[in-house]
This record gives C-alpha cells, structure tokens and sequence, in this order.
C-alpha cells in the first residue's frame, strides 16, 4: 500500500473518530457523505494516477526486454552498432533515473529495481555523453538522416528497435551543448514528432522539446522565424504548433542541403577530411590512368623469390598499398598479446582533445616477442630502408565511431630547451581487420581514400628528401559505422637513412610544382563493397 493511499484511509479514521458535540445523526451523515465523495475522488485520481506509472514502468520493461533479446542474438554485432551503444548506455543512466522516480517511494522494492546491485557495473553520465558524441559525428561526418537514424538505420540497414522520444531529446541537448545548432533543432523536432506518438508520461513534455527548439533554432534563424515560433509557444494550439514544426523542418531542411553543397568547395581541412570519408573526392582522371599494380623485387635480395604485390595508389607523393604482408594466423597471435596492454592513445603535439583521437593502443617490442622482430625485418625488404632506430610497433584498435583526425606523422617528439627533434621519415601501417562500412584512412590534401583490407599494409613517406614535412600527406582514420577496426602502425625514423635516402636539399619546391589538387565526385559512395 502506497503512503498517499495509506493517507486517504487513515483520514477517513480520523474523521469517523471525531466528536463535535450535540447534532442530529442526519447533519452528521451528511457530513459522511462529503467524506466519502471526497474519498471517491481522491481514490479515483490515485487510481488514474497509478495506472499512468504502471503504464510506464510496463512501456520501460517491454523495451528493455526487447532490446535485450535482439542483443542476446548475435552479442558482438549488437555492440559494434553506434545506436546500440548509445541507446544501451542511455536505458542504465537516464532512463533508469527516470524508472526510479516513477516507481513508488518508500517500498523496500525502489534501490533493488534502480541500483542497488553491488555487484555489476552501471555507466556513468560521462559514459552517456561519449557515446552520443559518437553517434552525433557519425551523423555530421556521413551526413546521416536524423529521421533514419531515430529508426534504427544507419546507411539504409536496420540494426536495432526504433529511438525513444528521450533518446531523440537527449541526442538534441547533447548537440546543443556542442554548439550545433542545426543538428539539435533536427534532433528536437524528432522527438516532437515522436513524443506525441509515445503518449507516456516523460520526465520532460511537448513544451520542454519546443523551448529547447526554440534555443537552438534562434541560433542561425533568430530574425527569420522568431515571431511565429514565438506565437507557437504562447499558444495551446495543437494545429498552430504542427504548422509551426513543419515550417521549421522545411528550412531546416533547405539550410542541410545548402550546407552539403558548400562541402567540397570549401578548402578548410575539417571539411576536406569529411568529404574524404564520404568519397565525394577522388585523383585526377590524369594521374590514376598511370597507376599499376606490380610485384617488387629491387629493395631486397630475399624478394628475387619471394616478391612482394604492391598497388600503386598515388604518385609524387608516392602512397604504397602492400597487399598479402600479414597472415590471419599473425594477425591474430598480435591482438592477443596487444589486447592486455591497451590504454587510451594519445596525440603528441598541441592537438591532444579527446575528440580528435578516439581509439586504444598497445606498443609491442622487437626484443619481447619473435614475430615483431619479424614483422621488422619484413618492414626492411618492403621499404629498403634502415630499421636500426625504428620505433616499437603500436597495435591499435578502434572503438565504435573511433577515429583519428586529420595529422602529419613527421614529428612524434619536440624538446625546445634542448633542439632535439624525433622525426619520422615514413609510414607503415598495417590492416588487421577488414571493415564493413567507414573506417577508411584519408589524405583530403589528394583525394585518396583507402579502405581497409585485412593482411594490406599501406606505406608512404612523411618528409620530403630535403628533410621537410611533405603537407600532402596530411591523413586521417575516418570512423566506422559498423564492424570493428585494427590497425598496427610502424614508423621509421628518420635517423640512419643518410644512405638510403640521401638528402636533397630543394627537393620539396619540385614535387609542390607538380602537386595535384583532388576533384569531386559525382556519386560519392560510403560502403566499402561498393
């Protein structure tokens, strides 16, 4: 029995207990009559009241449920899905707050239903909003539907139930806080239009969507609409508010669309980096004409019976796709003695947010295990350069939505009291996954975007001969929207190359004299079978 309905009793028995003195037993009876109609009605509004939260605690167990069957199905593909993790990460922090305050308070049922389980782990809001950071840059970086993404469908595939209008709103203050506007009136406004689809109560209402709308829509249209939006919201008007909402997201929609177009033509290098990762760049038609595939022989003895299958990707700068170099079994054998030792990848540099890097690495040494002495030697014939002062190898893996924004590799390491400078003369890195969608390695400044293939190893050079940083090879890892990603990356150093790759002082003033710009594609494609 609830405490408000162990009130309305013991009023009753309180009242029945009272004495006022000489009346007639009809005034008295009376009296009982407005009690008992008092009673009525209160027990009627309870009742109402709790069927509202029985409906809502129902409603929150069926989802729950139900997306913990279609996780227990295929566990792994479940969880290499952004939207499920976001919407996993929000049902054990926000929703579950919100199932606490719905449930009646004071039963000995309250902290074994929320979180009183000593005994597993519950994420924290941190854990939320990193995961719907994820979900918002796939969204921004892939210029991804608001609409289909609050289905469940990322690139035209279904992967899990449908978005809650609180996962919407949560999605839109998120957005909010991050200064995009646009993104959080899109957000907004899906969880308008599905909040008045739900008919639950909700710890927010239509009138806390709109205001948030009105907060970020104000941003870039503040002259445009103000009055009628404002009019919207003074108003109980439910027709009024529609119309108000379909005005928004046809100029919403128009301010999208003249967005995309301005991608591509603008030179700023986050915008390059997008186009990259949606394919909307591409080579000259000039230069990949004289691409080939080869088999090299030249940079090593061992390679006269053993050559190695290259693609030549890019010229001046040269960028190397090395196919077949590592083997399933190796490829393996390094994820495992990798994965205890992996931490939080940094960024060396002034660059060092949370947001550029999202991944975790693991630094394997020549000396500790045989098959990266191996995998050394191997890095020797492929590239004929020196690997006396190489660097470890780092096995990397990325998370759902991990990325890597746009980077040179030249300088890992700079000490201004003492001049030394720890440079990198090239790249080796090596695919140890293949990846269902996203996750390509991009070099905006080209137009080249490499997808990744299990078993390839990608190598170009960072430094012009003349010692400088080559701007061209600026790259990035794009991030993934599904499937998982690891990479293990050896970079060479620039000391000890005096005699194999001799220095050339100019050298760079040649190669910016015949550097090739990248062009737009027509029908720029994400997936990576297309």
């Amino acid at each position: 029995m609830s405490l408000r309905l162990y009130a309305i009793c013991l009023g009753l028995v309180t009242n029945l207990g009272k004495s006022t003195g000489t009346f007639s037993p009809r005034a008295d009876h009376e009296h009982l009559l407005n009690t008992r109609e008092r009673i009525i009605n209160d027990l009627h509004t309870y009742i109402i009241e709790e069927e509202r939260k029985l409906s809502s605690i129902k409603r929150l167990y069926r989802l729950y449920k139900e997306e913990h069957e279609i996780a227990l199905e295929n566990i792994s593909y479940y969880l290499n899905h952004p939207i499920n993790v976001f919407t996993l990460t929000k049902r054990l922090t926000t929703d579950l707050d919100h199932l606490k305050n719905i449930i009646l308070s004071g039963t000995e049922y309250t902290n074994k239903l929320t979180r009183n389980h000593d005994d597993l782990n519950y994420p924290s809001m941190s854990d939320l909003s990193n995961a719907a950071q994820v979900l918002l840059r796939l969204q921004v970086i892939y210029n991804l539907s608001v609409e289909e993404l609050a289905q469940g469908t990322l690139s035209s595939d279904v992967y899990t139930l449908p978005m809650t209008s609180g996962d919407c709103y949560e999605l839109g203050k998120i957005s909010y806080g991050n200064s995009d506007y646009l993104t959080a009136s899109m957000w907004m406004i899906q969880a308008f239009q599905i909040y008045n689809k739900e008919k639950v109560p909700l710890p927010f209402n239509e009138t806390d969507i709109f205001e948030n709308l009105l907060a970020a829509f104000y941003r870039g249209h503040r002259q445009k609409a103000q009055r009628w939006i404002q009019n919207a919201l003074d108003n109980d008007n439910q027709d009024l508010r529609h119309m108000t909402m379909d005005r928004m997201v046809s100029i919403l929609h128009m301010t999208t669309a003249q967005y995309r177009k301005r991608t591509g033509k603008h030179r700023a290098i986050l915008d390059l980096f997008t186009a990259s990762c949606r394919g909307e760049l591409d080579i000259s038609p000039n230069l990949s004409n004289r691409l080939v595939c080869r088999l090299l022989r030249d940079s090593h003895p061992f390679l006269k019976i053993a050559p190695y299958k290259i693609e030549m990707l890019h010229q001046n700068p040269d960028v190397i796709l090395f196919h077949d170099v590592l083997s399933h079994g190796e490829i393996e054998y390094l994820k495992r003695i990798a994965s205890p030792s992996l931490i939080k990848s940094i960024v060396h540099g002034e660059r060092q947010s949370l947001s550029f890097r999202d991944s975790k690495s693991a630094v394997l040494r020549d000396n500790d295990f045989k098959l990266v002495a191996r995998i050394t030697h191997r890095v020797r014939r492929m590239t004929g350069l020196n690997m006396h002062y190489n660097e470890p190898l780092q096995v990397t893996n990325y998370g759902v939505g991990g990325h890597y924004g746009p980077h040179h590799d030249s300088i890992v390491e700079k000490d201004t009291v003492n001049g030394y400078i720890k440079l990198r003369i090239a790249t080796v890195m090596f695919y140890m996954s293949d990846v269902t969608e996203g996750g390509a390695t991009v070099f905006p400044e080209l137009g080249l975007r490499v997808l990744p293939v299990k078993g390839t190893a990608l190598f170009w050079f960072n430094m012009h001969k003349s010692g400088k940083t080559d701007k061209a090879l600026l790259h990035g890892a794009c991030p993934f929207l599904r499937g998982t990603k690891w990479v293990a990356n050896k970079w060479i150093a620039y000391l000890g190359q005096e005699f194999t790759r001799p220095c050339e002082p100019g050298d760079e003033a040649q190669h910016n004299k015949r550097k090739r710009r990248p062009i737009l594609k027509n029908n720029p494609k994400i997936r990576n079978n297309a």
